[in-house]
C-alpha cells in the first residue's frame, strides 16, 4: 500500500452547531437507554472521526460522481492494491459555554450549564411500527441523543496529490443531504458550519514550516494570530438536483406531537376547595436546546418538539393516496396480515420518494429529507375528556382524563428534495400531499379524528423553484 503523506498540505479547522438533536452510535449496553452517544473521557458527546470520514466520503460519491476523484482523496483497498487516505479526519470536540473546544481529558466542567445539560443529552422516544403501519405495542424503545444547537470543532488535513482542493472538501459539509449520525432520513443530524479556518502548508518553505510550529496540537489551545486565515465554502456544491426550502405551517386549532411529562403552570389542575397542585394526563413533548448569542452558550426552556417524522409519516401516508387515485386503484386486496410491508410500500411512487429496503444488504434511501421544526407563538389549551366503553359508547365512571394540548402558533422545518432521476408521478403525487397539508386536509400529531392537527401553511422555496423539472 502506497501512503499519502509529504511536504505541502491543506489544513482547516472547522467548527459546526446542530440544528437538530444528534447521536453517533456507540453501542454496547445501557440499564437506562436503548441506544445512546459517543462521549470522550469526560462523559461529554464527541464525534468520531470515522463517522465525519465516512459523511464525507459518501457526500463525495455522491457530489463527484466519479470514482478515481474519490479514490484520490479517501484512498481505498483491493486486496494486495491500495492507498492511504490523502485526508485526514480529527475526532470532533465538543464546546463548552464560552464557544471554545474543551480537551478530550480533563476538562473543566464546574459551573458549565452548557455542558452539563449536554453530558446528560435529551430522550425521544419511538414506537416500532408493524406491517400495517401502527404501533406495535411489543417495539417500544428510546434513543439518547446529543441536544440542538451543540457545537463541535474538528481538524481535515488534506495532503497534496490529488486534483480535489480543500474547498472542495469543505463544500461538501454544506450539501443539502449532509448529515452526521444515526437517523438522518427522520429529521435528526443536520447541522450548519459555524466559522471554518485554515491554511496552505509548505513545509520546504522556512516561513510555512515556522507558522505550521506555532499551531497548538489540541483543538481547545487558542490558535496564534497570522497562523490561519478565515475560509469562505462555496454554496453551490448542491447543483440543480436538490430543491430546498422552508416548510411554514400555522395550526388553525389545538394540536399535539408527542408525549411529555408535565410540569408547566399551563399543566396544572386544581380541584374547588383543595390547595392540592395536580397536573393534566396528557401533554406535549418538550426539550431544551442550546442558543449561541455574542460568543455565549446558553439554554431555553424546555419547548415543544416537532420531530420530522411526524410530518413525513402523514406526507408519506398521502402520497400513496394520491399515486393510487391517479392510477385508478381505490381499493387493494390482499394485505395479509403480518406480512412485513405495509400498503403503502407497494407503491413505486413511495418508494422513491421515502425509500425502501429490500432485504439487510439491499435498499435505497429517500430523496426526500425533513429536519425536526421548531414551533414558536404558539398558546396553550385544556380540554377534559371522558373514557367511553367501547360496546355501549356511554362513560366510564371514574375515568375523568385532561390534556393541555398546544394552540395555533407557527412551526418551521427545513425541507429537501433530490429530483435526479425523479419521475413526474412521485413529483405529482408529494406536490399534492404537500398541498393537502398546506390546506387543512391532512393532519399531524395526535386527536386527527377529533379535529386536531389541521394547518396552513406554505412552502417557502429557495431560488423560487418548487418541484418542477
Amino acid at each position: 500500500m502506497s501512503l499519502a503523506r509529504g511536504t505541502r498540505f491543506e489544513l482547516a479547522r472547522v467548527t459546526i452547531e446542530f440544528r437538530t438533536p444528534m447521536r453517533v452510535g456507540a453501542g454496547g449496553w445501557d440499564p437506562l437507554h436503548d441506544a445512546f452517544f459517543v462521549t470522550d473521557a469526560n462523559g461529554l458527546p464527541a464525534l468520531p472521526g470515522s463517522s465525519i470520514a465516512g459523511a464525507l466520503r459518501h457526500a463525495a460519491a455522491d457530489a463527484w460522481g466519479e470514482a478515481d476523484a474519490v479514490r484520490a482523496v479517501f484512498g481505498f483497498q483491493q486486496r494486495t492494491d491500495g492507498r492511504a487516505s490523502r485526508l485526514e479526519v480529527s475526532w470532533g470536540q465538543v464546546h463548552g459555554n464560552k464557544d471554545h473546544p474543551v480537551p478530550f481529558l480533563g476538562a473543566d466542567q464546574a459551573d458549565d450549564e452548557v455542558l452539563a445539560f449536554l453530558s446528560a443529552g435529551v430522550i425521544r422516544d419511538h414506537v416500532r411500527i408493524d406491517a400495517r403501519g401502527t404501533a406495535d405495542d411489543r417495539g417500544k424503545f428510546d434513543e439518547l441523543m446529543v441536544p440542538a444547537g451543540a457545537r463541535f470543532t474538528f481538524e481535515l488535513v488534506l495532503h497534496e496529490g490529488s486534483e480535489r482542493s480543500m474547498a472542495d472538501v469543505l463544500s461538501l459539509l454544506i450539501r443539502p443531504s449532509m448529515r452526521l449520525g444515526a437517523g438522518s432520513r427522520k429529521g435528526l443530524g443536520r447541522f450548519e458550519v459555524v466559522r471554518a479556518a485554515g491554511r496552505r502548508f509548505d513545509l520546504t518553505d522556512p516561513s510555512s514550516r515556522q507558522a505550521f510550529g506555532r499551531l497548538p496540537r489540541g483543538l481547545h489551545e487558542p490558535v496564534s494570530d497570522g497562523v490561519f486565515e478565515e475560509l469562505s465554502i462555496d454554496s453551490s456544491s448542491g447543483g440543480d438536483r436538490w430543491r430546498t426550502g422552508t416548510l411554514v405551517l400555522e395550526p388553525t386549532d389545538f394540536w399535539m406531537i408527542g408525549r411529555g411529562d408535565p410540569h408547566r403552570p399551563e399543566h396544572e389542575r386544581r380541584q374547588a376547595g383543595s390547595d392540592r397542585v395536580q397536573y393534566v394526563d396528557i401533554v406535549p413533548a418538550e426539550a431544551r436546546r442550546v442558543v449561541w448569542e455574542d460568543g455565549q452558550g446558553k439554554l431555553t426552556e424546555p419547548e415543544p418538539t416537532v420531530p420530522a417524522s411526524a410530518i413525513k409519516g402523514a406526507l408519506r401516508h398521502r402520497v400513496a393516496y394520491h399515486a393510487r387515485r391517479a392510477g385508478g386503484e381505490f381499493w387493494s386486496e390482499g394485505l395479509e396480515a403480518g406480512g412485513g410491508v405495509t400498503a403503502a410500500d407497494r407503491v413505486a411512487e413511495v418508494n422513491d420518494l421515502f425509500g425502501t429496503i429490500r432485504d439487510e444488504d439491499e435498499g435505497q434511501p429517500g430523496r426526500l429529507l425533513l429536519s425536526d421544526g421548531r414551533a414558536t407563538k404558539y398558546r396553550w389549551g385544556r380540554l377534559d375528556h371522558v373514557s367511553l366503553d367501547r360496546f355501549t359508547q356511554g362513560q366510564v365512571d371514574h375515568l375523568l382524563f385532561s390534556e393541555a394540548p398546544l394552540y395555533g402558533g407557527q412551526i418551521e422545518l427545513e425541507l429537501a428534495v433530490d429530483t435526479q432521476g425523479l419521475g413526474d408521478a412521485p413529483r405529482e403525487a408529494l406536490r399534492q400531499a404537500l398541498d393537502d397539508l398546506c390546506h387543512q386536509r391532512l393532519s399531524i400529531g395526535a386527536g386527527g379524528s377529533r379535529g386536531h392537527g389541521h394547518c396552513h401553511g406554505r412552502i417557502e422555496w429557495s431560488g423560487g423553484r418548487g418541484l418542477d423539472a
